[in-house]
């Protein structure tokens, strides 16, 4: 199956450049099992990220009083996310494209352990620290 194109006067390049629809293009390719796992991994991204905005919603007033910050304390945090997945994507991808992709990953591993490690676990080392209840 070949893909019909139309030639098209080029002024710059001083040719013909060939033009695709893609639509043309898309049927060409096909839909395969790379597709599928494609779709399947940027759903699962998108699902995190709602799941992300519907936790700082759900646990705002709580992560207030434990943390004893104010509503614009607390409505910082989504945006500080946001900044820091951007600055964290840009760093990144540019160590990736100049190290490889093995040693920026790992090294962001290690940043998260060592960051989760630093923060404790809230409730044992906030200032109003209760027993946990154990469910019978």
């Amino acid at each position: 199956m070949s893909v019909q194109k139309d030639e098209e006067r080029a002024p710059l390049l001083g040719g013909t450049v060939p033009r695709f629809k893609v639509d043309e293009i898309l049927n060409f390719i096909g839909f395969g099992p790379f597709q599928v796992a494609a779709y399947v991994m940027v759903g699962l991204t998108y699902m995190a990220f709602g799941f992300e905005a519907l936790l700082f919603a759900l646990i705002s007033l709580k992560v207030q009083e434990e943390w004893s910050i104010s509503a614009v304390q607390y409505a910082n945090l989504p945006a500080l996310t946001c900044i820091f997945n951007i600055l964290g994507g840009v760093v990144l991808s540019y160590l990736s494209d100049h190290y490889g992709r093995v040693w920026p990953y790992a090294v962001s591993v290690a940043m998260i352990g060592v960051l989760r490690q630093l923060r404790g676990n809230g409730r044992a080392h906030s200032r109003r620290s209760r027993p946990h209840r154990v469910l019978a």
